[in-house]
């Protein structure tokens, strides 16, 4: 048997050795629970993220519908004032020509009239295109650079047309008769190359 004094350094260097691995062990540990905490964290900033954008995303599309419902309130309620406006034109129409034409009450009254639908129809314009723009921001500036000839009566007519409204509906809302609306939808059609009111609604849509 070796003297006690003949292993003391091997003792001590093997203890050395065991200390040195505990040491790093140590280390691997803490870094290894480091690096887990360290992926919790990315995790979990990542899923608050991810909820951020779901949520966002989701006042997004609320938003949106609701300014989509403005427009087609607006649009019905349009179309329902034009047409007690045009019933009330027609009753005056009426009157006046019971009238003799040289009477100065049968001008005044055609002239009321005009000045009447001039200044609705106007208003009916402001109104609509205030709530199509909320929903379709890009549509006139996006016609416009497609189609930089159009009129405005027509990109009125497209913004219309886009929401597929019927030409008896847009009728309604400019105080224009159908037919109009139909010979208007027919030459907007030909301008923009399009065979069909199917294709030129498809075309508006992409807008």
């Amino acid at each position: 048997r070796p003297p006690r004094s003949t292993l003391l350094p091997y003792t001590t260097l093997f203890r050395s050795i065991i200390q040195h691995e505990q040491r790093i062990k140590s280390k691997l540990i803490t870094t290894i629970d480091n690096e887990k905490i360290n992926k919790n964290q990315l995790i979990t900033t990542h899923q608050e993220e991810l909820e951020n954008v779901t949520i966002e995303k989701s006042q997004i599309t609320e938003e949106l519908e609701r300014k989509n419902n403005d427009l087609l309130m607006a649009t019905t309620y349009m179309i329902k004032t034009n047409e007690k406006l045009a019933e009330i034109s027609t009753n005056f129409k009426s009157i006046a020509s019971k009238l003799q034409k040289t009477s100065s009450l049968n001008g005044e009254i055609y002239q009321t009239i005009e000045a009447i639908e001039k200044l609705s129809s106007k208003d009916t314009w402001d109104n609509f295109r205030s709530k199509f723009v909320d929903v379709h921001p890009n549509f006139f500036k996006n016609l416009n650079e497609r189609c930089p000839g159009l009129t405005q009566n027509e990109m009125k007519l497209a913004a219309m047309i886009s929401m597929n409204l019927s030409s008896k509906d847009i009728a309604k809302i400019t105080l224009q008769q159908h037919n109009s609306i139909n010979v208007a939808r027919y030459r907007l059609r030909k301008k923009l190359n399009m065979e069909s009111d199917e294709q030129l609604i498809g075309f508006l849509l992409q807008l």
